[in-house]
């Protein structure tokens, strides 16, 4: 799900920001005190670890993704396929989480470029939803891996329909992502996001445990 090229390039982005937050907690006389752009009320504060949290983000992906990496067996070029936008997944959410770095910084040296808090707030949520959309639509197009996981190891038959299940729930999800980036309370967002996604994981993981418990045309 990783080469050696996206491997380097997210090492050497995770690097960066970590050195960019340390860079601007030097400056800071206080760095539990960093202020910051927010929402409608105006500048507020947080705390300085706050910076090092998108770095975090991106070197977590990572190991998880070799883990994925681990678990999808079969024909190598199917394999390829399934490892290749993984990789690209993971280089477009990483930029996102550095561009979400660079507004936390600039914030806090007084550069919003006219933008607060729950605007870019907002925007990191349509974004998002995006990648989950078009993530959701070329997840049918995937050709069939097979799995060390028991309960994720289906035929081809089986993959073909949890794939197509598994991509028209993304696509939902994404377009819930949209509306409530767009018609909800930024304070609201979070917390529906947190609540659906359990949601959406939990039934995309049910699909495939009772296609294993249907009878197969392949079988």
């Amino acid at each position: 799900m990783i080469d050696r090229k996206t491997l380097w390039i997210l090492l050497t982005l995770a690097l960066a920001m970590t050195a960019a937050a340390l860079w601007r907690i030097s400056l800071l006389p206080d760095w539990t005190q960093v202020p910051f752009m927010l929402g409608r009320d105006g500048p507020r504060t947080q705390h300085g670890l706050w910076f090092f949290v998108p770095p975090l983000l991106v070197l977590s992906m990572i190991p998880f993704t070799y883990v994925m990496k681990w678990l999808i067996t079969g024909p190598r070029e199917a394999a390829q396929a399934h490892h290749r936008m993984g990789a690209q997944m993971l280089v477009l959410a990483s930029l996102l989480a550095a561009a979400s770095q660079f507004f936390q910084i600039s914030s806090s040296l007084g550069h919003d470029f006219g933008l607060n808090g729950e605007m870019m707030g907002r925007a990191t949520i349509v974004v998002m939803a995006l990648l989950i959309i078009v993530h959701g639509n070329y997840m049918p197009k995937l050709p069939w891996v097979s799995s060390r996981f028991p309960a994720a190891n289906l035929d081809a038959w089986q993959q073909a329909r949890s794939q197509r299940f598994s991509g028209r729930l993304s696509i939902v999800y994404g377009l819930v992502m949209l509306g409530a980036a767009a018609f909800l309370d930024m304070s609201a967002v979070p917390v529906l996001v947190m609540a659906i996604t359990p949601l959406y994981l939990g039934a995309i993981f049910w699909h495939a445990h009772s296609l294993k418990r249907e009878p197969s045309p392949l079988s």
